[in-house]
């Protein structure tokens, strides 16, 4: 979701494993966020995990699933 902070990201993946960076796609002009994040994990097995695991999730109190 649009309004998800990188904070809410971060708790909630860090359980899948360690993670290195978060990028928020923002809009150049109003720096609003877009919607889209990308999550780098240290390990290629994490983020396969987190994948899985998280694709179609809602994160409270957001209601828009990933």
């Amino acid at each position: 979701p649009k309004a998800m902070s990188e904070d809410e990201l971060r708790n909630a993946f860090q359980v899948h494993g360690k993670i290195q960076d978060i990028h928020m796609v923002r809009d150049r002009r109003s720096q609003e966020s877009k919607g889209i994040a990308y999550i780098k994990y240290e390990k290629a097995s994490a983020a396969a995990r987190a994948m899985e695991e998280m694709n179609g999730t809602v994160i409270s109190p957001h209601v828009r699933p990933l």
